[in-house]
């Protein structure tokens, strides 16, 4: 028994080189397969060591590879960034913008559009890539710029109220309503010619091109989207239009006394105006149109009255003659009787005569003493009367010659004028006499600086005036007019 006990022992003993061998290459194994691992984690470390460095390197300034708007701020402090980011912004703020459509070019500029930049927003976003309180985020931002730069675009800030008043300039200058479409007539049938088309600037699209442009900083010339849109009559309704167009422009004749005056097919379309409800098309007649056409007969009918003239105690000078003048609101009812289809298209005209009036002339002078125009001088009343035949046209005080220089009397007629000119004589010097009407020999009508005494004797025989008065006459009787001078 203890002998098989022995055995047992000994094989037990002969059997653990064995099993120790079996672990010591268990253990070999395990170690290989470690070092890999071992080598990742060292490289980590590494990583995250030199990325540990390279963040204290920036702790204070934007990581290099960051960009806004192509301006690389790599580098640099938040207060050189800001510095660098607002001469930028200063400068496309300033920059003159060209918004063309067609043939029209408007300039403007980002103030007026209401778009403005915040240089100290942006630079603080371009500093906070890489700096969050995020350690994996920002671990994450530093191996991105490793191989791949970062370009911000150059953010802005939009005053709503400024945008709007921009578009209201650009849209005054720019949009337009689309014309209504009319009738004409083309080898002798009538059209319907579209009108002028509208114009809509499509806001939203010029938005985005514009901030697009801002973002890029590229913005000197931007094309104003719009859309045209055309007033169209469908098929169907401009076949109806055109027919009753037709019926409505038949001629219409017009009769006064012996004459006749007649409305042809291009007139009548002239008063008919083609209107648009919603989706449907009518004639209207134009009432201004008729009133313009008629206004053009009476021009050819009315006559004018000549007034009576008077004398202030009712003795009558010349009797007046009645005028004529066109029943005009007669004329255009008529007319619409006649495109309403319930009146004749050859209408009769209806006249009113026009009363002369009363023309009071005044007993001082001699009305209708010549048919044209004259001048009469009444030494008594130290008066100038200038009549065209019946009619005062003006008169004022002179100054007439002294009993030592008398002005002559009698019946004579403006021979030479002069504008200004230099009298003189034996008590007299007077450079500068202007608006001179010559009469009689050296004797004129004139203008007179030196004494404002009038409707008294001071001259040496001429007719002393204001200047004024004197003008009037230069201007207003041609060589030729007589002067009639007497008490």
């Amino acid at each position: 028994m203890n002998l098989n006990l022995d055995n047992l022992t000994l094989d037990k003993i002969a059997a653990k080189p064995k099993a120790v061998k079996n672990q010591v290459q268990k253990i070999k194994f395990n170690k290989e397969k470690f070092l890999p691992i071992s080598g990742a984690i060292s490289l980590i470390c590494i990583i995250l060591i030199s990325l540990g460095v390279y963040a204290q390197t920036y702790q204070n300034k934007i990581y290099p590879g960051i960009k806004v708007a192509g301006i690389n701020l790599g580098g640099m402090t938040k207060n050189e960034a800001e510095q660098i980011l607002v001469e930028k912004i200063e400068d496309l703020e300033g920059q003159k913008i060209t918004a063309e459509i067609a043939d029209k070019k408007i300039e403007t500029d980002l103030t007026k559009m209401g778009i403005d930049h915040d240089a100290a927003e942006l630079t603080e976003k371009a500093y906070q890539i890489g700096h969050t309180k995020d350690w994996i985020s920002n671990i994450k931002e530093l191996a991105n710029l490793t191989y791949q730069h970062k370009n911000l675009d150059l953010a802005y800030n939009l005053s709503q109220k400024q945008w709007n008043a921009f578009l209201g300039q650009l849209s005054e200058q720019i949009e337009q309503k689309a014309d209504d479409p009319h009738f004409e007539i083309q080898e002798g049938q009538i059209k319907i010619i579209l009108g002028q088309p509208g114009i809509t600037i499509e806001t939203e699209k010029l938005k985005e091109e514009i901030f697009a442009k801002v973002e890029s900083g590229e913005l000197e010339k931007i094309t104003v989207p719009i859309i045209k849109t055309q007033i169209v009559v469908p098929d169907d309704q401009a076949t109806a239009i055109i027919a009753q167009a037709e019926n409505y422009t038949q001629p219409i004749s017009f009769t006064f006394e012996s004459r006749t005056f007649g409305a042809q097919k291009e007139n009548i379309l002239a008063w008919l105006v083609l209107v648009r409800e919603g989706e449907n098309f009518r004639i209207e007649i134009s009432n201004d149109a008729i009133a313009g056409f008629v206004a053009g007969l009476a021009s050819r009918i009315n006559t004018r009255a000549k007034d009576t003239q008077a004398m202030p105690s009712g003795q009558v000078i010349s009797e007046g003659t009645p005028g004529q003048a066109l029943n005009s609101s007669a004329a255009i009812s008529q007319i619409k009787q006649v495109l309403s289809g319930s009146g004749s298209r050859q209408i009769a005209l209806q006249v009113s005569p026009v009363e002369p009036g009363i023309k009071t002339i005044y007993p001082a002078g001699t009305p209708g003493l010549f048919d044209g125009k004259y001048i009469e001088i009444v030494l008594s009343k130290q008066t100038l009367y200038a009549f065209e035949s019946t009619n005062l046209v003006s008169s004022f005080a002179i100054s007439s010659g002294l009993p030592a220089t008398p002005t002559p009397q009698g019946m004579f007629s403006v021979y030479s004028k002069s504008r200004s000119v230099l009298m003189a004589g034996p008590g007299y010097y007077l450079p500068g006499v202007e608006w001179v009407n010559r009469f009689s020999g050296p004797y004129s009508i004139h203008g007179t600086y030196w004494h404002s005494n009038f409707g008294h004797p001071m001259s040496h025989g001429c007719v002393n005036a204001t200047n004024g008065n004197a003008a009037f006459i230069y201007g207003w009787a041609p060589i030729g007019t007589p002067v009639y001078v007497h008490y």
